[in-house]
Parts: C-alpha cells; sequence; structure tokens
C-alpha cells in the first residue's frame, strides 16, 4: 500500500469532494425540477367536460376553452392573484375547471352565467344535475375565500 502526501491526499479528496457536491447539486435540481412540474398543472377542455360528464357533441372545445378562459379571469378579479389556466397549481385548476363546467352546463341548456349567479334555462334540471351544479359552485366559493383569507400562495413568483 503506497502513502499519498500531503498535497496528493487534499487533491484527491477535493476531487471526491468535487464529484459528490455535483452529484448532490444535481439530485436537488432534478428533485426541484421534477416537483415543481408535479405543482404546476393544465386545465384541458376535456377535464372541464368530464366534471358534468359532457361530451365534445354536447360543446366544442372552442366554446371550453373560451368558458375556461372566462373563469381564470373571473377568478383572477375575486382573488386578486392573476390565474393562468394554462399553468396554475393544482388547487386553482380545479376552480377553474369547476367554475367553467357551471358556464358549459348553462350554455347547453340555454342558462346564462355571470360570475358565481347563474340560471339553468327551461330545461328540466335533474335533481342529481343540480346537486352536481351545487357542489361545484360550492367548491369554487372555498377556493376564492381560501384565496382571500390567506392571500397569496408560497408558490407565486415575483
Amino acid at each position: 500500500m503506497r502513502v499519498l502526501s500531503k498535497s496528493e491526499f487534499f487533491l484527491s479528496l477535493n476531487k471526491f469532494l468535487i464529484k459528490i457536491l455535483f452529484q448532490i447539486s444535481f439530485l436537488a435540481s432534478s428533485n426541484a425540477f421534477f416537483y415543481w412540474n408535479r405543482l404546476m398543472a393544465s386545465v384541458t377542455a376535456d377535464q372541464i367536460r368530464k366534471r358534468l360528464g359532457l361530451t365534445i357533441a354536447d360543446i366544442s372545445d372552442e366554446d371550453v376553452l373560451a368558458f375556461r378562459d372566462e373563469a381564470a379571469a373571473f377568478l383572477s378579479e375575486e382573488t386578486g392573484k392573476t390565474l393562468n389556466a394554462e399553468d396554475c397549481t393544482e388547487a386553482e385548476a380545479n376552480a377553474i375547471r369547476n367554475l367553467a363546467a357551471i358556464y358549459c352546463y348553462c350554455k347547453i341548456t340555454g342558462g346564462s352565467a355571470v360570475g358565481l349567479d347563474f340560471t339553468i334555462g327551461d330545461l328540466r334540471v335533474s335533481p342529481t344535475a343540480g346537486k352536481q351544479l351545487e357542489f361545484l359552485k360550492e367548491q369554487v366559493e372555498r377556493f376564492i375565500a381560501r384565496q382571500k383569507r390567506f392571500g397569496i400562495s408560497l408558490l407565486e413568483g415575483p
């Protein structure tokens, strides 16, 4: 076994530590990227239609995405926080999906919606559909209340 000189020992130690630090920083950045991507969500037309069992035959992607953007704008105004339906937290995405689903249902039944006030129109609404709509509305109201109570999210950047 060869004995290392003091300078050889420190050079070996430095190389070893640099390798370890590089691996740690790589793992940390990979995990941060992974967790950041898991936290961000996007709201799609299919996700909105799925809330009430609607299909593309019931309402087009164009209409659904327009309602998605209206819902995001309304929620942004209510919470004082800019929401982007294509890049938001899962909680924000759920609120946008729920409100957009209510808007979609109002459109296909001939009703109307402004903010959280909506009418279903002249069609008879089954008790199940009425309960679903009320549930979605309550979820949106709870989201708004939480956002107003706790203010800006920790995930929101500058």
